[in-house]
């Protein structure tokens, strides 16, 4: 994946930015929030900051989780995917990835999510999320 091209996104309030693709759109950009994506390609992503990200996933059981670096801060990123047998129940296809962290006090919760295609296709995807965080900084 070439991120040569891609657009930069930056929040004052809580001193970070980053790069994403840019076939992108911001749909919402507010001090603590921040949703974008690309829907025709049924990718979303946000980040939210702040006491107020906590969310809920029901429908979604955990396939893993792992620890990582978001900049310069460990985090906890977990993958999640659809239980048809959840209540409700949601498309065993739908994709999940949380990844939660604290900076300077601060809760940060990025929610990315998508639809599995296939093992090469999601794998792209994945990748690109990963560089997606590789590129994240803080300023404070």
């Amino acid at each position: 994946l070439n991120k040569a091209d891609w657009k930069a996104v930056s929040n004052a309030k809580n001193g970070y930015s980053f790069k994403y693709p840019k076939n992108w759109n911001i749909a919402a950009q507010e001090s603590d929030y921040l949703q974008m994506g690309n829907e025709a390609n049924g990718e979303y992503f946000e980040w939210r900051s702040g006491p107020m990200t906590g969310t809920d996933f029901m429908g979604y059981k955990e396939d893993s989780h792992k620890n990582i670096t978001v900049g310069c801060q460990t985090a906890k990123i977990t993958y999640l995917s659809g239980d048809p047998t959840g209540d409700p129940p949601i498309d065993a296809k739908k994709r999940l990835i949380l990844v939660q962290f604290e900076k300077s006090g601060i809760p940060h919760t990025i929610i990315f999510s998508y639809k599995y295609i296939g093992a090469s296709v999601s794998s792209d995807i994945g990748e690109m999320f990963d560089l997606i965080l590789k590129t994240v900084e803080f300023n404070k």
